[in-house]
C-alpha cells in the first residue's frame, strides 16, 4: 500500500538523520558517500522505536506504528542487512545474480523494480550510447535479464520501469531479456517493443494458440509432443524452428 503524506514526512525526516548520524550532510544524500554508507532497515527500525516512544500524541504514534509495521518486513530479509551494501556500479562492472527467494513473495515485484530502476538510472547517466548497439565495435553496456518477468511488470502502470527499458534500452546500449510463464504476463506495450521472441512449447492450449497467432505459426506447433526444449524463435519478420539447450 502507498504510504500517507504524513508517513512519507517522517520516514524522510528519519532517513535523513540517519545520515547526519552517519556523518553524511543533506546536500551530499546523492553522493558516493551516501551510498556507501546505505541505511539498513534495522537501523531505521531502531530510530523510528526511538522516535515514537519520544512521540506526544496518539496520531504521531499511530503513524510511526505503520512505518515500523513495513520496515520490519524488511528488516527480516538477509538481503537488506548486510554491513556492504552491493553497489550499482560493482554490479555494472562485474555483474551478478540476484535471488528474490529470501524476500516475501508479496514484495518481490517492488523489490525487483526498485533494483532495475536503479541500475538503469545508472545507465541512463552515461548518456546514448554513439552508434547503434548491433554496429559491430559497439556491444550492449549490460544485460538485464528477468526471470518470472511477469511478476516484476505493472500491467496497468505506464510509468512502470520495465515498459521504459523496453522502450528506451536501445538508446542506452541496454540488452533485455524477460522469460515468462504465458503471453499474458508480458504487457501489449513491452512486448511492442521486442525485436526477438523464443517460444517453447506449453501445456496450455489457449495460451499456445496466442504464441502460435502472434508469430504466425500453425495451429498445433507448440504441441508439447513437439518436445520440451524444441520451439521457434522470431527475429524481425522472419521466423526459425530451434532446438534449445538446457544448460546446468
Amino acid at each position: 500500500r502507498k504510504l500517507g503524506d504524513g508517513q512519507i514526512n517522517v520516514l524522510r525526516s528519519a532517513i535523513m538523520e540517519l545520515w547526519r548520524r552517519l556523518g553524511i550532510t543533506e546536500s551530499a544524500s546523492d553522493s558516493p558517500a551516501a551510498t556507501a554508507k546505505s541505511i539498513r532497515p534495522s537501523d531505521l527500525r531502531d530510530l523510528l522505536l526511538e522516535k515514537k516512544d519520544e512521540a506526544e500524541s496518539s496520531r504521531e504514534r499511530q503513524i510511526f506504528d505503520g512505518l515500523i509495521n513495513r520496515v520490519d518486513v524488511l528488516a527480516a530479509c538477509a538481503i537488506f542487512e548486510h554491513e556492504s551494501p552491493l553497489r550499482v556500479d560493482d554490479l555494472l562492472q562485474n555483474g551478478a545474480r540476484l535471488h528474490m527467494q529470501g524476500i516475501p513473495a508479496s514484495m518481490r515485484g517492488w523489490v525487483a523494480r526498485t533494483l532495475v530502476n536503479m541500475i538503469y538510472a545508472e545507465i541512463a547517466a552515461m548518456g546514448p550510447v554513439k552508434e547503434s548497439p548491433f554496429d559491430a565495435g559497439s556491444p550492449f553496456r549490460v544485460y538485464l535479464v528477468l526471470d518470472e518477468a511477469g511478476s516484476v511488470i505493472r500491467q496497468k502502470a505506464d510509468d512502470c520501469i520495465i515498459k521504459t527499458i523496453a522502450k528506451e534500452s536501445r538508446k542506452f546500449g541496454v540488452g533485455l531479456l524477460l522469460a515468462a510463464q504465458t503471453l499474458d504476463e508480458l504487457s501489449e506495450e513491452v512486448v511492442a517493443n521486442v525485436d526477438t521472441h523464443f517460444a517453447l512449447p506449453t501445456r496450455s492450449a489457449k495460451d499456445a494458440r496466442k504464441v502460435e497467432q502472434k508469430l504466425g505459426l500453425c495451429k498445433g506447433a507448440l504441441n508439447c509432443g513437439t518436445g520440451r526444449w524444441s520451439g521457434f524463435y522470431q527475429t524481425g519478420h522472419n521466423v526459425y524452428k530451434a532446438n534449445f539447450y538446457h544448460l546446468q
